[in-house]
Parts: C-alpha cells; sequence; structure tokens
C-alpha cells in the first residue's frame, strides 16, 4: 500500500487535479463571505462592499471561458 500511495502522489496530473480543486474550494469560500468581511471590517455599506466585490465577477467568467450573465 504505501508504495501505491507514494506512486499516485507523484502522479503529476493528478497532483495539479487535487491543488486545484483545493484552491477553487478556497476562492468560492473567500467569495461568499468577502462582502461581510468588507462590511466588518471596513465599515462600508452592504451596497458599497457588493459593489467591490460584484465587479470581478464579469472578469472571471471571460478567464474560465463561459458568460454567466449570457441569457
Amino acid at each position: 500500500m504505501p508504495r501505491s500511495v507514494l506512486r499516485v502522489c507523484c502522479n503529476p496530473v493528478y497532483v495539479c487535479i487535487i491543488l486545484g480543486a483545493c484552491s477553487h474550494v478556497t476562492l468560492v469560500g473567500f467569495a461568499t463571505f468577502l462582502t461581510k468581511y468588507l462590511q466588518a471590517h471596513f465599515g462600508i455599506t452592504a451596497a458599497l462592499s457588493s459593489i467591490y466585490t460584484g465587479n470581478p465577477a464579469p472578469d472571471t467568467s471571460i478567464v474560465h471561458g463561459f458568460d454567466i450573465n449570457a441569457s
């Protein structure tokens, strides 16, 4: 068993997929609570924090190759 675990952990495709999944989960969690964090930490209104965090959404959809706002 240890040899098989080492073999899987040395597989670059597997490692990239796992690191990508972990970073995705981290970024999604960060983006979810970012508006509340900005409100509490900097004392700004909910509307202003939504403007600050809402603007990067179209940029990330372009980077990922699809448009979320398309209807």
